[in-house]
């Protein structure tokens, strides 16, 4: 049950990510439409759900193990032994959730997505 939840909650994150591109062009100085934001917002859940699945079933809510999974995954994938990786889903964790507040906010303001952003 467990490998599936982990598997399921990222593929679900891809596809509501891609859905949320397939919205329309999401760039600033733009209204972003709310079922892009939604889309997006429901990504970063099930994003967040995958970290929280993986932790809790696969890691046993060790940090070291979840980095030498990722070593030991990478090393498969691409040849190269590193969990540096882990740390990058955690930059995608901020930066997606610090993306879809700014988007609900230029929603609920009915103001573009700043340019800065």
């Amino acid at each position: 049950m467990g490998a599936l939840l982990i598997a399921w909650t990222a593929r679900g994150a891809m596809a509501c990510w891609v859905a949320t591109f397939l919205q329309g062009e999401r760039r600033s100085g733009r209204m972003p439409r709310r079922a892009e934001v939604l889309w997006s917002a429901a990504g970063w859940l099930l994003l967040a759900a995958h970290v929280l699945c993986a932790f809790h079933f696969q890691h046993h809510w060790s940090h070291a193990e979840a980095y030498a999974h990722t070593a030991r995954r990478t090393a498969e994938t691409v040849g190269w032994n590193w969990g540096g990786g882990l740390y990058v889903n955690y930059a995608a964790i901020a930066l997606w959730g610090a993306d879809v507040l700014v988007g609900l906010r230029a929603c609920r303001q009915q103001h573009p997505v700043p340019r800065w952003w």
